[in-house]
């Protein structure tokens, strides 16, 4: 007898849905991810835009709307979504990953960060939030060589952890 596998729980979180690199990668991963392995679900958190609309019919979307660094009800209605779908990872694109982070630790989902940001702006990032969301992260896609260095060097995040992706155009 074949048994068969339920499917994973999948939240992408992307802070909007501009015309954007990070944007539209978040957009193809999600269009792509098989669905007979994957329930995939993409939240936006602060707004939407020209991306949304290529967004395959089955995926499910969430818009928070948030209004600040500390929106304690876009928090709330994140964690509320995470239980009531079953979601089971996180993928958080770019500076998503602070709000992911505090999501997955509360609903116990695993956390991955694809990070997106570019070579230059790793001298500039402040080290210490990024080192505490480091502890929380299952992996880490760096979409440059430089940026993957940085994760398992400064952020000493384990380079068995840490993927350098480049970014995928479909």
């Amino acid at each position: 007898m074949v048994q068969k596998l339920e499917t994973i729980g999948v939240l992408h979180l992307i802070d909007s849905l501009d015309a954007g690199g990070a944007e539209r990668v978040a957009v193809n991963l999600v269009n792509s991810l098989p669905r007979d392995q994957f329930h995939v679900h993409l939240c936006v958190t602060r707004r939407s835009g020209p991306l949304e609309k290529e967004l395959a019919p089955e995926v499910s979307i969430l818009k928070l709307d948030r209004r600040g660094r500390f929106d304690l009800v876009a928090l709330l209605r994140l964690m509320n979504y995470i239980r009531q779908n079953q979601i089971q990872i996180l993928h958080a694109h770019s500076s998503s990953v602070f709000l992911a982070s505090l999501a997955a630790t509360i609903c116990g989902c695993k956390l991955v960060w694809h990070d997106h940001n570019g070579t230059a702006e790793v001298n500039y990032r402040p080290v210490y939030p990024y080192r505490i969301i480091a502890r929380k992260v299952s992996a880490v896609f760096s979409v440059t060589r430089p940026l993957a260095n940085w994760a398992t060097t400064v952020l000493r995040i384990s380079s068995a952890k840490v993927f350098y992706l480049q970014n995928l155009v479909i």
